[in-house]
């Protein structure tokens, strides 16, 4: 097959992707009053909520509301997943089956308002634990999400993507982790470079790399002055806007 078969066969996946998307939206909708009190109740305006039924990608935290005030689990709504048992509607895990998980700003916010100390006032969204299964294997009880926004790990993670990031404290090893660097908030890949130095590293290699002594980097708020903190370690990632 050609470049040009595999762009069209890609393009039209898309498409598909988007169709059915948008008419499990509308089924959704049609099963939980209509488009007026979905809005009331998902907090989403209604011209949004339009715009999503004409075609427009879902915002996350938008996919959130909406799957809550509809009834229907995330996954379902926005990738398809849990096929229903029934024949008119789709499947959905019980109070049991939703945990609460931090969202937290963009990767541009400030290093310090990521600190678990400083979560007082986070919003937090409802997963299903199903669907963390699937994506991460298992689940971990120190969990937040968070969006990407610049394309400095691209192909690995791309912008828009939303990443899981563990941040319990450990032992820092190589892997894709959220971190402060003089309280700028970036998402890189951190390796070692020999026993007293870290590679801080984009898999996007038009940007440079840089290294950091291991006696300049801590996790979380452990060390006082240091030049990079992490925040946390990336264990999973998923791409809603198909």
């Amino acid at each position: 097959m050609d470049n040009i078969s595999k762009q069209k066969l890609n393009s039209s996946e898309e498409d598909i992707g988007k169709e059915n998307r948008i008419e499990r939206l509308k089924f959704a909708i049609q099963k939980a009053g209509g488009n007026k009190a979905v809005s009331q109740n998902s907090g989403v305006p209604l011209g949004t909520l339009n715009n999503y039924l004409a075609g427009r990608n879902m915002k996350l935290d938008a996919a959130i509301r909406l799957a809550g005030a509809c009834g229907v689990s995330l996954e379902w709504l926005a990738l398809g997943k849990e096929e229903s048992s029934h024949s008119d509607y789709p499947a959905m895990g019980g109070e049991g089956d939703l945990c609460m998980l931090p969202w937290l700003p963009a990767e541009s916010a400030a290093g310090h308002a990521l600190m678990p100390h400083n979560w007082e006032h986070t919003e937090e969204m409802p997963v299903s634990r199903r669907f963390l299964l699937e994506i991460l294997g298992f689940i971990p009880h120190h969990l937040f999400m968070m969006r990407v926004r610049g394309d400095s790990m691209l192909p690995s993670i791309r912008p828009q993507d939303v990443i899981f990031v563990n941040y319990k404290p450990e032992q820092i090893e190589p892997g894709i982790y959220v971190l402060s660097v003089n309280g700028l908030v970036l998402v890189k890949r951190l390796g070692l470079k020999d026993p007293r130095t870290y590679m801080i590293m984009s898999d996007n290699k038009d940007y440079q790399d840089f290294d950091v002594a291991m006696d300049d980097i801590c996790w979380g708020a452990a060390v006082p002055d240091v030049e990079v903190r992490v925040i946390g370690k990336v264990i999973g990632h998923i791409r809603l806007d198909s």
